[in-house]
């Protein structure tokens, strides 16, 4: 009997509106996923899970022209700027379900933008000839410490994004084959990984433990045409599968080329400024499998327990952050009634000088009507923290309690 194939794809394409080239890289990446032999072998991926997918436009484009190859897809759109993921696949997808992270960003951080989107995982069950596939997509928290002044600020976030990712898998996995893809935003290396994914006896990364970030980077790559010359190389972008139901026969990198050394005839008549540098600032990952055995159920919650002193760092840092949370709040909230009364005397002085001397130049009248826009701004960002703080300490302090649970019953 012949063996069954089954060829998955990951890749973050960093669709964001201000992202540069971001039109011409789109058309590029469908156009490399329409090539046969781009990964090395005369076929076409039969799962591909995107990130940062966030225009309904390009969800649009990508399913118009890889309908023939890639015939079934979803896109999990939710709320104001969506989670950017989505599923293209070559087999039926007969359920999908979604998840949004409890917790995501800080509304004060409006430069990070994540407490404005989405982050998730999507989930679509697909049947295979051979077998039942639940498939995961992903994108967890960015860590901004390379940012100047700036530490991880998130690690508590993404800890807990981390166990909501192990419960949804666990909780949705009843098919035969279970893969988790995405952009998990850390390294093998780190507390995350270490707390809930490196233990696992029914699911592995298609990167061993031997491997090296100099060779499977991902993000901040030299050869990235996109990476700051003083970022640091990561490997955050990842394949899991269940190893009882799979065999990983190869895995690489792929989009690696730089896309100016190499000429499409998509980039005739453009100026060498105009053509992308890369097919986006990570590179994609790439996985071949054969489908070796369909068991009844694949868990990922069947593992060993973690070390003691990782789970206790764990814990301690989910304390710490409820604590630090409550104590932001205080300051901010004074912070913001304090520039609000500010904001008020200096419209009323102002109004009184206006009232006094009516003749006056015209930018006072400016300053009356900024004025008051800053006050009303001051004051909805107030309310605005005032709801959200104490709704992401009553999670930290519930995820708290979960995760000690869960760590007693490994």
């Amino acid at each position: 009997m012949s063996q069954v194939k089954l060829s998955v794809l990951t890749f973050n394409i960093w669709d964001l509106f201000v992202a540069r080239h971001r039109t011409w890289r789109m058309r590029a990446i469908v156009e490399e996923l329409r090539s046969p032999n781009y990964d090395g072998a005369v076929r076409y991926h039969d799962i591909v899970a995107f990130q940062e997918m966030w225009s309904t436009d390009t969800y649009r484009y990508f399913r118009s022209h890889l309908r023939d190859i890639l015939p079934y897809s979803h896109y999990f759109d939710r709320g104001a700027m969506g989670s950017g993921l989505a599923i293209f696949s070559k087999y039926p997808i007969v359920q999908v379900h979604f998840k949004a992270f409890s917790l995501n960003g800080q509304p004060d951080r409006i430069t990070d933008g994540d407490w404005f989107a989405t982050k998730g995982v999507g989930h679509a069950r697909i049947q295979h000839p051979k077998a039942v596939l639940d498939v995961f997509t992903t994108h967890l928290i960015a860590d901004y410490s390379e940012r100047p002044f700036r530490s991880d600020n998130y690690l508590a976030h993404r800890l807990t994004q981390t166990y909501e990712l192990v419960e949804f898998v666990e909780s949705h996995s009843s098919g035969s084959v279970t893969l988790v893809m995405g952009d998990f935003n850390f390294e093998k290396s780190r507390l995350e990984w270490k707390t809930f994914l490196e233990n696992h006896q029914t699911l592995a990364s298609v990167f061993g433990s031997e491997d090296q970030v100099d060779t499977w980077c991902t993000c901040n790559c030299p050869s990235n045409g996109y990476s700051k010359p003083d970022s640091v190389p990561k490997t955050i972008d990842y394949i899991m599968y269940s190893k009882d139901a799979l065999k990983l026969d190869s895995v690489g990198r792929a989009f690696t080329a730089n896309l100016r050394e190499n000429p499409k005839a998509i980039w005739k008549g453009i100026d060498k400024d105009g053509i992308p540098q890369s097919y986006s600032d990570h590179f994609a990952v790439t996985s071949l499998f054969t489908i070796v055995n369909s068991p009844a159920r694949t868990k990922l919650a069947d593992k060993e327990t973690p070390d003691k002193v990782i789970c206790d760092k764990t814990l301690q840092i989910l304390r710490t952050e409820v604590k630090t949370v409550s104590e932001h709040r205080q300051r901010y909230i004074l912070s913001s009634v304090v520039s609000f009364v500010l904001l008020l005397i200096l419209c009323l002085v102002l109004g009184t000088m206006l009232a006094k001397t009516p003749n006056t130049t015209y930018p006072f009248y400016w300053m009356l009507v900024i004025l008051p826009l800053l006050s009303a701004s001051v004051f909805f960002y107030t309310c605005l923290y005032t709801l959200h703080s104490p709704r992401e300490t009553a999670l930290l302090s519930q995820f708290v309690s979960e995760i000690q649970y869960y760590i007693q019953n490994l």
